[in-house]
């Protein structure tokens, strides 16, 4: 026996030893047995096959072990098994381990609540209150949630604009909102800025500095707020938002800086003089031009060289155009002259202006140049002097803008006051077409364009402002006593004529015409004894209609037409006219003049059962005429008879514009507004007030509406939006347009006044 005992003992030692050799022993104590290996990231064994499925495989990628599928964690595919402590698949916790959200706000809930987890792992949201975005309803800090805000952009700081859509946060799209005027930037640092550029609306440099000083520190402009970049800055160019050049002074020493989107470096190779300012186009085309005591040198990638064909001096102002012509204009010491380099040669290239000042191109066949008193235009051809275009005659400092039919001059102005002198800028605008005025204001100095609703101008003590492509320019009151109502108005250029009844022991009608030659009303003409419903007509016909029939202004004087055959003039209400051989007026009857042939009217039909009258009318020609009434009914004219369309609507329709055959609007009581496509009538998406409008005008795939109340209102081709005028009126009268310009004639108490719209940005939705 004991010599059988003693063999079974000596043989168990040797049988542990064989099982312990096919064991793992992991990091953390753990012993995996045989076939499986180690996971220490994941405190478990896995296969082999686990490891080799996620090898070279991204976090949580998917994975296949056989007939399994799984997750790649820390490199081993695991499958989700709840209860193992381990976050996989669908899980969102797995017992004590929650995951990502221990709290009910880390699941977006805007109450805080403890989160556990449920015996199938996943997070207990039962617990959680207050709301999240997503789930339909209005809560928290949201502002809308699924739906379309039922808000406007005007309730969020803006000045028009729709909301088209809400985010996936729970915030109205804003893409649709637009401001008016300007707004006030400031720059953290009580010093002038200068050198404005960039590369867009969102990406702006400045450099500032006292006026006499060549460097100062560098500021970038996000769209939001003025931010310090780079110290000791003389000039800067901006190639793009990664992409962006400078001179700088290192502790005495010129250098040329770099940024690449994150930091600044220094470019070696080269030391800038005192006063160089620097061109690139990437990194295998850099100038740096002017200067003191040094030659303009050209780097092409691999060398730098010396440019030819410059004079010594200071840059005073730089541009490049979008296919690589490049003028720069330098101090000499003959006076300051105007390079252009094109076709790889500096040349001369002299508009003929004194004291040169700045220069901005589009192309090479689009030049502006501003000197003393003047400015002059590059056609490809030859210079045009601007004297008799350009309203100024002052010193223009800076040139700039977005293209051909969009261009920004800044000129400046000294005036003395006591004590000492007070400088002003003034901005104007070049829409093609002529240059109109827009901003005065104290120390602007500098201004460049990154877009047509982002025009930043510079001026000192830290002064910046952004134009955003529209504004109010000055009102003009009209004062009237008592007893007078404005009832409508014409714009012939800048002037305006208006309709103004009184009302009191007597009824007259009574024409008020605005001379902005003079900049003022002139005396009122009395030209019927009747009330006046309205004033029409072109630059060479203007007719007013009213209780006693039509009128037409003949050689500076009001004379009555004899447009019926009955006894008495008809009663009319509105006009229309594209000059002298095509007029058109509507009211208890239709009456109009087609090339002078003499006057033709129509009856009515039987509108609201014969009580009713038509209001409004319009055409894009004299054989495609609307007209517009009560109870919704439609008139159309073809060149040889009137005949009624099908209507929509059975609301009052008080206006009618189109901007040709196929494309006519109407609008009415209730807020109705109609559309015509040239096929049929449809009713438009609802207004946010069901207001009256008598008024409408539009452009470019735009609509604006006249309300009572003091409302406008605009429509961007999809929605209708608030439109918030400058001024606080009554009621608005009327709107009509030209160009870039909207005049609308609004009541404020007794009085009138004219408010004008200046534009040169669409709103119109994409």
């Amino acid at each position: 026996m004991r010599a059988g005992g003693a063999l079974f003992w000596a043989v168990l030692p040797a049988l542990a030893g064989c099982l312990e050799s096919h064991q793992v022993e992991c990091g953390d104590g753990r012993i995996c047995p045989a076939g499986l290996v180690c996971s220490d990231p994941n405190q478990r064994c896995v296969t082999q096959e686990q490891i080799d499925a996620c090898s070279g495989q991204p976090e949580l990628a998917a994975c296949e072990v056989g007939s399994g599928s799984g997750e790649c964690h820390a490199g081993a595919c695991l499958f989700a098994v709840c209860g193992d402590g381990v976050v996989e698949g669908s899980e969102t916790c797995d017992g004590d381990n929650l995951g990502e959200g221990t709290d009910c706000i880390d699941l977006g809930y805007y109450d805080s609540q403890p989160l556990t987890c449920t015996e199938r792992c996943q997070l207990d949201e039962k617990v959680c209150t207050g709301g999240r975005c997503g789930d339909g309803v209005i809560n928290g800090p949201e502002l809308c949630d699924g739906e379309v805000p039922d808000i406007q952009c005007v309730h969020l700081g803006y000045d028009v604009g729709a909301l088209p859509s809400c985010t996936s946060r729970c915030a109205p799209d804003t893409s649709l909102c637009h401001r008016i005027g300007i707004d006030r930037v400031a720059v953290p640092i009580d010093l002038p800025l200068q050198a404005l550029t960039g590369s867009g609306p969102d990406d702006v440099y400045g450099i500032a500095r006292a006026i006499n000083d060549i460097e100062g520190p560098l500021f970038h402009h996000d769209g939001t707020a003025w931010r310090r970049v780079l110290e000791g800055a003389n000039s800067v160019w901006v190639v793009g938002q990664d992409d962006v050049y400078a001179t700088a002074n290192r502790g005495g020493l010129y250098t040329l800086q770099h940024f690449d989107g994150d930091t600044w470096s220094e470019i070696e190779g080269i030391a800038p003089a005192a006063g160089q300012q620097v061109r690139a186009s990437g990194p295998e085309d850099i100038d740096l031009l002017g200067g003191v005591g040094a030659p303009s040198m050209h780097w092409d990638g691999s060398e730098w060289s010396r440019i030819g064909g410059l004079p010594d001096g200071i840059v005073v102002d730089l541009v490049a155009d979008p296919v690589g012509v490049i003028h720069a204009i330098f101090a000499t010491t003959g006076g300051n002259a105007l390079y252009r380099f094109e076709g790889g040669t500096w040349r001369p290239f002299d508009p003929g202006l004194e004291r040169l000042a700045a220069v901005w191109s589009d192309g090479p066949d689009d030049v502006w140049v501003g000197g003393h008193d003047d400015l002059a235009h590059w056609d490809g051809q030859s210079w045009t002097a601007m004297l008799d275009i350009f309203p100024i005659e002052r010193e223009v400092t800076a040139l700039s803008g977005t293209g051909p039919d969009d261009v920004y001059a800044l000129d400046t102005e000294t005036i003395s006051l006591e004590g000492g002198t007070l400088e002003i800028g003034h901005l104007f605008e070049y829409d093609g077409a002529g240059w109109t005025s827009l901003i005065d204001l104290p120390g602007v100095h500098d201004a460049w364009a990154g877009s047509r609703e982002a025009v930043y101008l510079a001026g000192n003590a830290g002064a910046s402002f952004r134009y955003h492509g529209s504004l109010w320019r000055p009102d003009i009151p009209l004062q009237l006593d008592s007893g007078f109502v404005p009832a409508g108005f014409v714009t012939r250029g800048d002037d305006i004529f208006a309709v103004v009844n009184f009302f009191a022991f007597q009824t007259t009608g009574h024409i008020f015409h605005w001379d902005d030659s003079q900049a003022r009303w002139l005396p009122p003409e009395q030209i019927s004894n009747r009330e006046l419903g309205a004033i029409f007509g072109t630059d060479d016909a203007l007719y007013a209609v009213g209780g006693a029939g039509l009128y037409h202004l003949q050689s500076g004087d009001w004379v009555q037409e004899d447009v019926s055959s009955a006894p008495e003039e008809p009663v009319l209400t509105a006009g229309w006219s594209d000059g002298p051989d095509a007029v058109f007026a509507v009211g208890a009857s239709l009456v109009h003049d087609v090339d002078n042939a003499g006057w033709v009217e129509t009856s009515l039909p039987r509108v609201c059962d014969g009580e009713g009258i038509m209001h409004a009318v319009w055409g894009s020609s004299s054989t495609d005429v609307f007209a517009v009434g009560d109870c919704g009914v439609i008139l159309h004219f073809d060149g040889d008879s009137w005949r009624e369309m099908a209507s929509p609507s059975l609301e009052t329709l008080l206006a009618v514009w189109g901007s040709g055959p196929d494309d006519v609007y109407a609008v009415g009581s209730r807020g109705t507004a109609l559309h015509y496509d040239g096929s049929a009538w449809v009713s438009m998406p609802r207004l946010p007030l069901a207001t009256e409008l008598h008024g409408v005008w539009g452009t470019g795939g735009e609509l604006f509406a006249a309300g009572g109340q003091g409302f406008l209102f605009h429509f961007d081709g999809e929605s209708w939006s608030v439109l918030q005028p400058e001024a606080i009126v009554d009621a608005v009268v009327g709107l009509s347009g030209a160009a870039h310009d909207i005049t609308i004639m609004a009541q404020f108490g007794p009085d009138a006044t004219f408010l004008r719209l200046r534009r040169t940005v669409s709103w119109a939705a994409p």
